[in-house]
């Protein structure tokens, strides 16, 4: 299961950006463009083991937020 830090670290990674927060989104971090959304899906593919590519909604989200309720409602993520 995916905590909020782990979800941020993996889109800072994924991003290549140390200033995303949980409160990212596509409009406040410029390198969240296309090509960093799918950096992103793939980060979260590897940390799903493919789990997370099965979720529809996920390709939609645009904030980090979007992303870890997408996932907490399919059991991949959890609050600590």
């Amino acid at each position: 299961m995916i905590t909020i830090p782990e979800l941020t670290q993996l889109a800072k990674t994924a991003l290549k950006n140390d200033l995303v927060t949980f409160e990212s989104n596509m409009d406040n971090i410029s390198d969240w463009d296309s090509l960093g959304h799918l950096s992103l899906l793939i980060v979260l593919d590897k940390a799903t083991n493919g789990r997370s590519s099965e979720l529809v909604e996920l390709p939609a989200c645009t904030s980090l937020k979007q992303v870890f309720d997408v996932l907490k409602k399919n059991n991949l993520a959890k609050e600590c």
